[in-house]
Parts: structure tokens; C-alpha cells; sequence
């Protein structure tokens, strides 16, 4: 397990001794470097995550099969499977699909983290559950979650045409990323009738380009059969605290409307999955929708220490926030059921 509190270590220092920086656009610096180490991390991890079995038997079988007969054996995401035959049928190692899926949500996780006024603190807040339990698992899906941040940093920036291209391009490698649309095409909506026609595009839009996805999702997440995730409820309030503080304190976040708006939507939908936990079939489907409201995560608990003036409260708030990290990996790595899926760390620099 060292490896992995050394890389909240990495970032937790990185808060400490960061001041905290307002621009919009800042200096990378030794980002760079922290940024490199989690894309080794994360996609040169050999045997790591609950999930690294089946797509290295889907790796393997991909040489075997047409591409046509192979995206019929994995229904859903065409295009990361056509990637993933592409890469296979070219000799690459089974390494580099975990490197160029690592690299995409290393991309986004860094950008959007810059946004922030502390970078390192922002990131650090990932590391428990979003890099260490996703990125290393579930490499469709924080593929997705890094174009999405993407679409969140544009649309930080004013670029509607960037927050829109890379929610498709999210959506492509996983169809639940086209959630994300309404969220933030509802905070810039005027009346009612722009919200409905928004929600009707995002509708013909998941039907026309991920509509065959969605026939994998349905027999997954809905019906007596659903899956379920164990966890649930704690990854549920990990995403209510955070949300309440936002609808507590949005006022003093220097956003503008249209940025309040997109965080509100995100702040209701994660309090609306508590009564949502009672209610839904499956709770992984509740579990990889809230996927998608992490980033409300760190841009609440990255901002937090610096909604107070003096600089001994920022310096407490940080280290509390810290512990609350340290927490959740401890949590994790002591308790959860698949933990057995991540430790010993291993990483192909380092084999035999």
C-alpha cells in the first residue's frame, strides 16, 4: 500500500506548501511532473483493479475476430472497443490501452485541477477513490471522466463549443458521459421552454450516437437482475457533503451565473441520490452517474480553505480536508470488499 499513500503524500505536500493562485491561467511548473507520475501510475500498473481481468481477456481474444464480431462480444462503447481492437491487432503491448487511457484523464484531471486556486489540493482530493478506485479499474469509464473534465474546464472558459465538443467525445468512449450535457446546458437555459428543448436534444442526441449502448446499460442497471455496487451509500455522502457545502456557501465562490448554476445542478443531483438509493434497481448505475458530480467534489474542497481570510484558518481547513482524504484511503484499503484487487502495487517498470 506505500505506493499509494506516497502518491497522496506527493499531493498533500504539494497543498501545504502551495500559495494559492486566482489566475485562470497559471504557470504548469512542477505540475508537469506530478501529472507524469500519476500517467506511469495509473497506466503502467500491471494486475491492478477490479476490472484489469476482463479487458485483458478482451485484449487477447481481439486478434482472433473482425472488428465487426468483436464489438458484437463487447456490446456498448464501440468506440473505446475499436480502439482497444485497433491497439490489439497492431502487436502493441497490453500496457499501452492503460497508458493512452491514463494519459486522457491525467490531461483532463490536470486542467480542470488548474482551475482551481490550489492545484495540488484539488487533485489530492481525487486521489482516494476517483484515481486510485476508478483510473486503475474502470478505464472506460475515468477515460470518459478525463474528457469531461475537459468540458468542464472549457466551459470554465466561456467555450460552449469546447464544453460541447468534449462531452461528445466523453460520451463515445462512454455513453454515460452525455449526463453531463443537461447539467450544465441547464444553467445557461432562460426560461423553461430553452430547458425543454435542451433536454430533448440531449435525448435524440444519446439515441443517435450511443443509442446502442444503451441496450448493454439496460441489462445491466434496470430489471430484477440489476448489479449492485457495495459502498455505495458512503460514496453518496461523499458527494452530499460537498454539496450542501456549495448550497451553503455559493455566494462567497467567485463564479459566474452560468458557473452557479452548472454547480447547483450538480449539488442537486447528489443530494437527490440519497432518496435515490431507495428507490433505483441498481446501484451502480446510482453509483457511475455520481461519477460524473465528482468534479463538485474537488472544486468545492479545493476552493473551501480559501472562503476565510486569515491565514491560519486556511492552513487548518487544508490540513482537516487532508485527513478527511487520508481517511477515505484508509478506509478503502482496511475495509473495502475489492481491496484485494489493488495491493501489492505493481507496475511493468518494476517486473521481473
Amino acid at each position: 500500500m506505500l505506493p499509494y499513500w506516497l502518491l497522496l503524500g506527493i499531493f498533500a505536500l504539494g497543498a501545504l506548501i502551495s500559495q494559492p493562485d486566482l489566475r485562470r491561467k497559471k504557470p504548469i511548473g512542477a505540475m508537469i511532473l506530478a501529472g507524469l507520475v500519476l500517467i506511469l501510475m495509473i497506466g503502467l500498473r500491471e494486475e491492478i483493479g477490479v476490472d484489469w481481468g476482463n479487458y485483458l481477456r478482451a485484449w487477447k481474444a481481439a486478434p482472433a475476430m473482425s472488428l465487426e464480431r468483436f464489438l458484437a462480444f463487447r456490446p456498448g462503447d464501440p468506440v473505446f472497443h475499436s480502439m482497444m481492437w485497433s491497439m490489439s491487432n497492431f502487436g502493441w503491448p497490453y500496457w499501452s490501452l492503460n497508458l493512452v487511457c491514463a494519459t486522457a484523464f491525467t490531461w483532463g484531471l490536470v486542467r480542470f485541477s488548474r482551475q482551481q486556486p490550489n492545484a495540488w489540493l484539488a487533485i489530492a482530493v481525487a486521489i482516494p477513490y476517483l484515481v486510485i478506485v476508478i483510473a486503475m479499474s474502470g478505464v472506460r469509464q475515468a477515460t470518459a471522466i478525463g474528457f469531461v473534465f475537459l468540458a468542464l474546464a472549457s466551459f470554465r472558459s466561456g467555450s460552449t463549443k469546447g464544453f460541447l465538443l468534449w462531452t461528445l467525445v466523453a460520451s463515445l468512449f462512454h455513453a454515460s458521459a452525455i449526463v453531463v450535457l443537461p447539467f450544465a446546458g441547464l444553467s445557461l437555459a432562460q426560461n423553461r421552454f430553452q430547458s425543454l428543448v435542451l433536454i430533448l436534444a440531449t435525448l435524440l442526441l444519446g439515441y443517435f450516437v450511443v443509442g446502442s449502448t444503451f441496450d448493454e446499460y439496460s441489462r445491466n442497471y434496470l430489471g430484477r437482475y440489476a448489479v449492485r455496487s457495495s459502498g455505495t451509500v458512503f460514496r453518496i455522502w461523499m458527494s452530499v457533503l460537498p454539496a450542501l457545502i456549495y448550497l451553503a456557501l455559493s455566494k462567497r465562490l467567485p463564479l459566474t451565473e452560468q458557473e452557479r448554476g452548472l454547480w447547483r445542478n450538480f449539488s442537486l443531483l447528489a443530494v437527490a441520490s440519497v432518496p435515490l438509493l431507495f428507490v433505483v434497481s441498481s446501484t451502480t448505475a446510482l453509483d457511475r452517474l455520481l461519477l460524473y458530480a465528482f468534479p463538485l467534489q474537488i472544486m468545492v474542497l479545493a476552493w473551501l480553505p480559501y472562503l476565510f481570510g486569515r491565514r491560519i484558518e486556511r492552513l487548518v481547513i487544508t490540513v482537516l480536508i487532508l485527513a478527511y482524504l487520508g481517511l477515505q484511503q484508509y478506509v478503502f484499503f482496511n475495509y473495502a470488499y475489492n481491496r484485494y484487487a489493488y495491493v501489492p502495487y505493481r507496475n511493468v517498470l518494476f517486473g521481473d
